[in-house]
């Protein structure tokens, strides 16, 4: 009888530890199986800068559109596109050996100041359009350099 305890605690064990190995190799091989995530090459990274800039480029098209300039509400959403393809296309530079994003940056900043400075009740939006309008040369310009 005593024997047979020790018996049923010994297969007890054995299974239990077998069971413990059997999920151990899965768990191990599940780990194995997972995707490995690999560093983009710099052609990936010198085609997602130059894809920006051209985003960055069709939007100041975009913006220079005389229609553009009908309110102070269409200058401003006209020129959230351009932010937002601006900053994508600095983000990128930065991972791109030789990227001239930084040039880019005063006119970029002085483009933007000139449409912070329009107000709604603005008396002198003819003004305003017309600084608009340089400062996005200027821009237009840095843009071309790159």
């Amino acid at each position: 009888m005593k024997n047979a305890v020790i018996v049923i605690v010994i297969v007890a064990v054995v299974f239990g530890l077998a069971a413990g190995i059997g999920l151990a190799f899965r768990d191990n091989a599940k780990k194995e199986e997972a995707p490995v995530a690999t560093t983009p090459s710099t052609e990936q990274l010198q085609a997602q800068y130059q894809e920006d800039l051209q985003a960055l480029r069709d939007s100041v098209t975009k913006f220079q559109n005389a229609d553009t300039y009908a309110s102070v509400d269409s200058i401003k959403t006209a020129f959230a596109q351009v932010q937002s393809n601006y900053e994508a296309a600095v983000s990128s530079g930065k991972k791109v050996k030789d990227a001239k994003i930084s040039e880019l940056s005063t006119a970029y900043n002085n483009l933007k100041d000139s449409i912070n400075s329009i107000s709604g009740g603005d008396q002198s939006l003819q003004q305003k359009v017309a600084d608009v309008k340089a400062a996005l040369n200027t821009f237009v310009e840095e843009l071309k350099q790159i």
